[in-house]
């Protein structure tokens, strides 16, 4: 797959006067043929406008719907039908009685649970959730430390799990990519 690639890319550059935008279908064909090899039918191939910052990509490959229905979830249950069906199963779930007040949050590695006071907290959040970043925040940990001293409603508890549910398959999208891209690396390296 590479070496048919890089031939077509090689006859392009000995047309002369080739250019950047002269690469792109070839580009394109290399990274479905990819994608489709690795089980993603279904990509999505964007030629961005000349990059502003050094390795910057001018092409990016992503399976965006799937990421933005899990990252976009609607504000209200009006439109709840615009969710990700891989929210409905949620990696998270509330435990303990009281008033469901956001305390002290603490985070317990052993039965990887988020604890918002003494008698509750949040089960089932792995380490690697709990640690993820968005920007420079740890967004499980943001999210409470925002409603410090508040009350949460049953609305919160259940966006929180969802937050939680989207970090997981975000990882786990994050993961397949960089195996794809570490593939394509080798399969690099190797020829």
């Amino acid at each position: 797959m590479l070496k048919s690639y890089l031939k077509k890319i090689f006859k392009t550059a000995n047309q002369g006067d080739a250019r950047e935008e002269s690469y792109y279908a070839t580009l394109e064909v290399l990274m479905k043929n990819l994608a489709h090899s690795f089980g993603k039918g279904k990509i999505h191939i964007t030629t961005l406008p000349k990059s502003t910052e050094a390795g910057n990509p001018d092409f990016r490959v992503w399976d965006g719907k799937r990421l933005s229905d899990l990252h976009l979830m609607p504000a209200c249950a009006s439109h709840a039908d615009r969710q990700s069906p891989e929210l409905d199963s949620p990696v998270a779930k509330f435990q303990g009685t009281g008033d469901k007040r956001v305390d002290k949050i603490k985070y317990g590695k052993k039965d990887e649970s988020v604890y918002l006071n003494k008698d509750q907290y949040f089960e089932g959040l792995e380490e690697n959730i709990w640690q993820y970043r968005i920007g420079g925040y740890q967004v499980c940990d943001k999210w409470l430390k925002d409603r410090k001293g508040k009350v949460l409603s049953l609305d919160d508890i259940k966006h929180y799990c969802k937050v939680a549910t989207a970090i997981k398959h975000t990882i786990n999208i994050q993961k397949s990519i960089d195996e794809i891209y570490n593939e394509a690396e080798n399969e690099l390296i190797e020829f």
